[in-house]
């Protein structure tokens, strides 16, 4: 058994029987293995987990299609995990069938609903409860679970598996380490070609051809290369060049395909001749993240360390205002998830965490920063992940 899945046990429910994974992401972080066509259409009923819970005869039995069948059996090693095919409407055929022009009569096609049928037992003198992801799968397909389980209870299990993706196996720090550092190198590549005249697509460019050299590592599309104004809003690459005196501001990440972890992280410098008053809103952001980071170690409430980068930001600007400062990371689509950095987070720091610490402050009409890095909570404190690219560059790059 992974050891993803050993950890998202512990924080199973006590009274829920089975465990019905949905989502490609999730299918991913138990078995280790990205169900293809599950995974590009992203729908639930493509493929599928079942999971036997709190009880002697827990099991882990893998659903997918008999067209990619063969595939997964080659990738899933473990023996603890039982994969069954469902029948689809691909219609391959036996080589005898096409040589010899014969139809071969075959038993009844298994739908992936009447093979969760066979899986999960019900009964008369028990309610079972069968945790499901409410957040990823359609009504249409609730709707049906409903119809074929009339007397089963069902529980939203969505902020569950989050919360298990939140603390971080050696394995996935490691995918981590690697991911950011893909990052880190191309973004380090885009602060050496800032020059004036240079553009947002063109910085872009540097960024993604950086990126692409490593195999199975793709841009996250969502990555921002904004100068001057658009620096203080969200929006695409676009044609703006780079004019002396503006900020240009980087936020973006990477993602591991058909592993769904990604990163996110940011930088953001004065380029050619410099404001006092930018000068100064930088380095206070700066010390802000610091400050919070410092203070990051096993046991700290979160709210506390909201509460230390918020304060000392407002104590120069009390006027700032902001929601949260940084968040969860794990396997994507999202580039965050819970636990948010905020003042009202009660949950306190776990080794194994990998946050991104960020301290953000924009100017309408004139641009603004994010001091954002990614951090992994160790023992005695917080490891800065994101550390190759520095936030203040030399020259006329601050």
């Amino acid at each position: 058994m992974r050891n993803t899945e050993k950890q998202f046990r512990k924080y199973i429910s006590k009274d829920i029987d089975y465990v019905i994974i949905s989502s490609p992401e999730n299918f991913y972080y138990i078995s280790g293995y990205a169900s293809h066509q599950h995974t590009v259409s992203r729908m639930a009923g493509m493929a599928a987990i079942v999971m036997r819970c709190n009880s002697k005869e827990e099991f882990t039995k893998l659903l997918v299609m008999d067209y990619e069948y063969n595939n997964v059996i080659k990738y899933v090693k473990d023996k603890d995990y039982e994969v069954i095919a469902y029948d689809t409407w691909v219609g391959v055929k036996d080589e005898e069938e096409i040589s010899k022009n014969r139809f071969i009569k075959k038993n009844d096609k298994k739908t992936i609903f009447k093979l969760l049928v066979d899986i999960i037992e019900t009964s008369k003198n028990k309610k079972i409860k069968v945790g499901i992801e409410k957040d990823f799968i359609s009504s249409n397909f609730f709707t049906q679970l409903e119809s074929i389980f009339p007397n089963i209870e069902f529980v939203d299990i969505s902020n569950q598996l989050i919360y298990s993706r939140s603390v971080k196996t050696e394995e996935e720090i490691l995918i981590f380490k690697e991911l950011i550092k893909i990052q880190d190198k191309a973004l380090l590549k885009v602060m050496n070609s800032l020059r004036v005249d240079i553009s947002e697509k063109e910085l872009a460019d540097i960024y993604i051809k950086e990126v692409v050299k490593n195999y199975g590592v793709s841009p996250s599309v969502w990555s921002m290369f904004a100068i001057g104004e658009n620096a203080s809003i969200l929006g695409l690459p676009s044609e703006k060049k780079l004019k002396d005196g503006e900020v240009f501001k980087y936020d973006g990440g990477v993602n591991k395909n058909f592993s769904f972890y990604t990163t996110d992280f940011a930088r953001s410098w004065i380029v050619g001749k410099k404001d006092q008053m930018l000068i100064e809103l930088k380095i206070r952001l700066f010390e802000a993240q610091r400050l919070m980071i410092e203070n990051m170690k096993p046991g700290v409430k979160i709210k506390e360390i909201f509460n230390i980068g918020y304060n000392y930001v407002k104590e120069k600007y009390p006027q700032y205002e902001r929601g949260h400062l940084g968040h969860s990371i794990s396997l994507g689509p999202s580039t965050w998830e819970a636990p948010l950095i905020t003042k009202a987070e009660e949950r306190v720091l776990e080794k194994g965490m990998v946050l991104c610490v960020e301290v953000p402050l924009y100017i309408k009409g004139l641009g603004g920063f994010n001091i954002e890095d990614m951090v992994l909570i160790k023992e005695n404190g917080a490891e800065i992940l994101s550390n190759i690219t520095p936030h203040f560059g030399e020259g006329d790059i601050f």
